[in-house]
């Protein structure tokens, strides 16, 4: 996932094979800690991110998917916003 340094993040929506499954969206830091900014089940939205402000120089970004077999991401949107475009 390559999103734009500064942006924010207003909400995310995971498709998948699997509705029952949850999808969490995380963020990493060069330590291997791990933060939830949001989750849903699959084929559901979360506009109530957390940490959302993207900083590429100290984190990675990453979508998982948890649940009864065939949990499969088939795709995701993620919105934000910036203050410079």
């Amino acid at each position: 996932m390559n999103l734009p340094h500064g942006a924010v993040i207003t909400g995310c929506i995971v498709w998948g094979a699997n509705g029952a499954a949850v999808w969490k969206l995380k963020r990493i830091d060069h330590a291997d800690t791990t933060w939830s900014m949001g989750e849903g089940t699959m084929n559901s939205a979360d506009t109530s991110i957390t940490l959302g402000t993207i900083d590429n120089q100290n984190y990675a970004y990453t979508i998982t998917a948890a649940g009864a077999n065939g949990d499969k991401i088939y795709g995701a949107t993620i919105t934000y916003t910036t203050n410079y475009i």
